[in-house]
Order: structure tokens, then sequence, then C-alpha cells
């Protein structure tokens, strides 16, 4: 999973706090205790 993590955008680089948050947002998603934000999005309308 880590090689397809991005180190940063065009605004910097991620710091390491940022990427853990990353790493545990799709580890919970994995697990059905969150819904991805595009889903979020369409559920929502927008």
């Amino acid at each position: 999973m880590k090689n397809t993590t991005p180190l940063g955008d065009e605004e910097g680089k991620y710091s390491k706090k940022f990427i853990e948050g990353l790493f545990k947002s799709r580890k919970e998603i994995k697990a059905g205790k969150l819904i991805p934000h595009f889903e979020m999005k369409k559920q929502l309308g927008l």
C-alpha cells in the first residue's frame, strides 16, 4: 500500500502523521467502519 501512497502534492510534501492518517482511513474503509469520500458525496447528491 505504501507504493500507492503519494509523498505529496502541488502544495508540498505530506507529513508522516498525514500519511499515517491515510493508512488508518484506508484500513477503516476496508473494515466497513467508514465510507470513501466519493461514496459520501454520491449519497448526498453532490
